[in-house]
């Protein structure tokens, strides 16, 4: 099945750690659940995540434009992005029931929402979105899967696609930060990590971080002495949280209300110099992090040096080599990861084909 080279996706590695016989069901026998043609609550997501991509990659594609764009500016280019997105699903989407028609509206609400608050935060950092929908896997911009070898001598391939990539450079050497546009409610845990969950982000991190002997250095420009170091990975929220607001709130107290649900979470570098480059001040109105009586102090989160990064990239090369292991020596019963967080027989697909008690 997998010969002395294969790849995986994160998708794919968390599937087989919920369960290693769902994971058989769907990518080796192939077998599909038959789905209507919906807009159901969770395509609401991927809906803004894609329009997300899209509008910001544009924004930074064209600075003096970003930096003077008005608000009626960008719902036009919103608007020309969702136009454009729903064409290619739809067709031609006039016809499209009212309904529909005022959930794209008020998505659209959510999006302008979501943009204005990531352009708030860039005025504020030194770090520059560098690339959008980086395809680690197809090794674009001289990029490499990040790659483990078992012991059989099978090469572990891990691709995927990093939503963005921001970068800072400090004499000479270049930081670099992996954003995920998240679209769910639940947080990822570094605790995650020995169950083979969570750990899309670190793995792209760990990739374009390892990739400086290759092409990714001339992507980012910089010289053959500079070094490539991680700044770390945020998770963006991509949803509008429900809150309520008082009758006499003026409309620009209720979005400043607002935009303190939207503080991302990651894992950070542990060095103040590099944190304040991604938040001036360190207010934690964009980072989970902020400065009390000189120590910092995270929310949502956790600091980690550079050498704990270099830990935490040995923790996951042995993570995914059991894993490489396991399915090379074909694993494939019904052992479902249950967790007092994590039950994967909730919302599995091959429920109606396993003969396990739920």
């Amino acid at each position: 099945l997998y010969g002395s080279k294969f790849s995986l996706s994160q998708s794919r590695i968390e599937s087989f750690s919920k369960c290693p016989f769902s994971y058989y069901c769907k990518y080796i026998l192939g077998l599909q659940e038959k789905k209507r043609a919906e807009f159901l609550s969770s395509d609401k997501g991927s809906y803004i995540h894609r329009i997300l991509e899209k509008v910001i990659a544009a924004l930074f594609s064209d600075s003096e434009k970003r930096q003077n764009i008005t608000d009626d500016e960008l719902k036009a280019l919103i608007d020309k992005v969702v136009k454009e997105i729903l064409g290619g699903i739809f067709g031609d989407h006039s016809e499209l029931n009212a309904r529909f028609g005022a959930l794209v509206s008020r998505l659209n609400r959510t999006v302008l929402l979501l943009v204005k608050n990531i352009l708030k935060e860039f005025e504020n950092s030194d770090f520059i979105p560098r690339f959008f929908e980086l395809n680690i896997g197809k090794g674009e911009k001289g990029t490499s899967p990040f790659e483990v070898t078992l012991s059989d001598g099978t090469s572990l391939k891990i691709n995927g696609i990093v939503d963005r990539v921001d970068t800072y450079e400090k004499d000479g050497d270049v930081f670099v930060r992996v954003v995920d546009y998240k679209t769910g409610t639940r947080e990822h845990s570094l605790k995650n990590i020995s169950l083979g969950l969570d750990m899309q982000m670190l793995l792209y991190l760990f990739s374009l971080c390892k990739n400086g002997a290759n092409g990714f250095k001339n992507s980012l420009g910089i010289s053959e002495n500079g070094k490539i170091h991680p700044a770390g990975v945020l998770y963006q929220p991509s949803y509008v949280p429900t809150m309520s607001v008082d009758n006499d709130k003026t409309p620009e107290e209720s979005l400043s209300l607002f935009e303190k649900k939207l503080t991302r979470f990651g894992i950070l570098l542990d060095e103040p110099e590099i944190l304040d480059a991604m938040e001036h001040g360190l207010t934690g109105s964009f980072i989970p992090v902020t400065v009390k009586k000189d120590a910092l102090s995270v929310s949502k989160g956790e600091l980690k040096s550079l050498e704990g990064f270099g830990e935490l990239m040995s923790e996951v090369t042995d993570i995914l080599t059991k894993i490489g292991e396991r399915l090379k020596h074909g694993a494939a019963s019904a052992v479902p990861l249950k967790t007092p967080a994590i039950d994967a027989c909730q919302y599995c697909e091959m429920r109606v084909v396993c003969r396990k008690q739920q």
